[in-house]
């Protein structure tokens, strides 16, 4: 079920849905849905579909995985942000240099309080208490990155090469390059369903793209590329460079 249903909910008595088959898309066979006959109104239930397309990878998958975890060397440093007992926004890299101007570019300097233990900066005010930006080693190689060429930006961060580099205590959101690929290639049924004729501005389509998001969440595999992850992958090109300024002045 997807698409106004709240909307159709007004009107849903009083119609009768209508079962359509559809086989011009361009990544699935066909799909079966019962849509809504008033044109005022886009509900449908998608009832079957078979997915069916030719995108792939423009390189060898196994030949890159293991090229890339040939580049990593452990441990590698995670960065996370700490406010009221809670963490998040982590991101990995190869050297403590790296995460310190990825901290001090993504928060906007050096802080205003002396960094202690693992903290990279560490700023304090009235109105925000007191919040930390902090580095530590771990022994897994959680720092790899999706990039889609086609768009020149980051897909998927803090990913490692193959399922089997997860650990077993990992978060349940932790995820493999490997894993993402398969994601894509052969969607689940949830997306499926949420993007079918979509085309809003969450879908991260390019601009003039004349498909759904569907189809963009399968052809864009095309153009990716595996890399290890560096803040000015991850920065934007000012907040990069107040990476590199902040480095410059004294700890």
């Amino acid at each position: 079920m997807s698409r106004n249903k709240f909307t159709h909910k007004r009107h849903g008595d009083s119609v009768t849905l209508e079962t359509r088959e559809h086989t011009d898309h361009p990544v699935l066979d066909y799909y079966v849905a019962n849509h809504c006959p008033r044109d005022d109104c886009r509900f449908r239930v998608l009832t079957e579909y078979q997915v069916d397309h030719d995108v792939a990878l423009s390189f060898d998958l196994d030949d890159r995985l293991d090229a890339l975890q040939a580049e990593i060397n452990l441990p590698v440093i995670d960065t996370y942000h700490s406010a009221g007992g809670h963490q998040e926004g982590r991101k990995a890299f190869q050297t403590l240099r790296e995460a310190k101007l990825y901290i001090f570019g993504r928060y906007g300097g050096i802080g205003n309080r002396n960094a202690i233990g693992n903290q990279i900066r560490r700023t304090h005010s009235l109105t925000s208490g007191t919040h930390s930006q902090n580095a530590r080693k771990v022994d897994h190689p959680m720092i790899c990155a999706i990039v889609d060429t086609h768009q020149d930006k980051p897909v998927y961060t803090n990913l490692v090469p193959r399922d089997e580099d997860i650990p077993s205590n990992a978060p349940s959101w932790r995820n493999s390059i490997e894993s993402r690929v398969e994601y894509h290639l052969n969607p689940p049924e949830h997306i499926i369903e949420s993007k079918l004729g979509e085309d809003d501005q969450f879908a991260r389509i390019p601009d003039g793209y004349e498909h759904d998001a569907l189809a963009w969440h399968v052809e864009q595999v095309s153009h990716w590329e595996f890399q290890i992850q560096t803040p000015e992958l991850l920065l934007e090109q000012a907040d990069y460079e107040t990476g590199v300024d902040s480095l410059k002045q004294p700890a």
